[in-house]
């Protein structure tokens, strides 16, 4: 008779073997939103932050990680004013710029006259 070897239940993903971390990068999303932010000004301003930049980019960081959390609710006020003041901060960064939108064509003196001629014709 041969023997099998001893089936194995997967674990919850809650129960991890002892001596083995949940989180094994050992990075929280915070500190990984602000890794991101950090890597973009440098890209955008091509240098290092200041300390008052490196300040804010670890609030914004923070921050965008509340927002995207699914533990513990958030009021929509409390969303909108984070949201609101992580905008800003970006803004403050050099980060957050809207993109900028193409100005719209106002008719010309000379182009008014053209319209004119088009319609009377």
């Amino acid at each position: 008779m041969e023997q099998t070897a001893p089936q194995t239940q997967p674990q919850p993903w809650w129960q991890f073997p002892k001596g083995r971390s949940g989180n094994p990068s050992g990075m929280t999303k915070a500190r990984l939103r602000a890794a991101e932010l950090f890597d973009e000004f440098r890209t955008v301003h091509s240098r290092e932050p200041t300390a008052s930049d490196a300040a804010r980019l670890r609030a914004a960081g923070k921050l965008a990680a509340k927002l995207e959390s699914t533990r513990g609710a958030v009021l929509d006020e409390d969303a909108s004013r984070m949201t609101r003041n992580l905008n800003w901060t970006l803004a403050r960064l050099g980060l957050g710029t809207a993109p900028v939108r193409a100005p719209t064509a106002a008719p010309t003196a000379s182009g008014r006259g053209l319209l004119k001629e088009r319609a009377s014709e």
